[in-house]
């Protein structure tokens, strides 16, 4: 059985006793399985974070004070920093975004692409839902098409 919507969103749920869901969710966001005092184990759970965005997708958070400045210039992802590299370098041009990690390497802190000094290749190409048709297009224009 797949647990629906449940909690404040739909207090009427089968789940629902005591204005709890009985199934716990939604689960926590933990580092390491653990062990409940249920012996249920409470699996790992990481924070969803996209590393591909749709148009107007990307999430940017902000306070009252840096709100101007985050709407104006939101953070790099690593696709939006492929597009930049591609604009801006004639070799990456000539690259399909899964042979990028070959030459370069992301710099997670100023989060652009650095070119790489040694030949080691560490990188993981993330996956789209088959039912999310524009995300799943993307992707597949983005590993078969040159200036895509």
């Amino acid at each position: 059985m797949i647990n629906g919507p449940c909690g404040g969103l739909n207090l009427n749920s089968p789940c629902m006793k005591d204005g709890k869901c009985t199934k716990r969710y939604p689960r926590e966001l933990i580092h390491e399985t653990q062990t409940g005092g249920d012996e249920y184990p409470l699996y790992k759970r990481r924070k969803p974070d996209e590393a591909f965005h749709l148009e107007n997708g990307q999430r940017v958070y902000f306070t009252e004070k840096n709100a101007e400045a985050k709407a104006a210039q939101p953070p790099h992802t690593i696709l939006t920093a492929f597009f930049k590299l591609c604009s801006i370098n004639d070799f990456t041009k000539t690259l399909l975004y899964p042979e990028v990690p070959k030459y370069y390497t992301w710099n997670t802190c100023q989060k652009k692409f650095m070119r790489r000094k040694n030949g080691a290749i560490s990188w993981r190409t993330l996956t789209s839902d088959a039912c999310d048709v524009v995300r799943r297009c993307v992707r597949v224009q983005m590993f078969r098409e040159l200036n895509a």
